[in-house]
């Protein structure tokens, strides 16, 4: 479960090419619980790029790795 952003960065005043993509999610199993944040900052103009293709695959796989490092999985 978990809710992706995307946004217009502010750079000097006013709203640029730039975004920042994110990604909020929530890991639950029994008692075990976990929130995971991603944030990605573009340093070009991406244009048609969203959290939900480069925010969201990083939370995934870092989900991922955080349940099998707690031995959750």
């Amino acid at each position: 479960m978990g809710k992706t952003g995307t946004a217009k960065l502010v750079i000097d005043g006013a709203y640029s090419d730039h975004n920042i993509y994110t990604f909020v999610g929530i890991i639950e199993k029994d008692g075990y619980q976990r929130v995971i944040v991603t944030f990605i900052k573009d340093t070009a103009n991406s244009k048609g790029i969203y959290a939900d293709t480069v925010a969201a695959p990083l939370f995934e796989k870092i989900a991922e790795k955080v349940l099998i490092h707690d031995k959750v999985l």
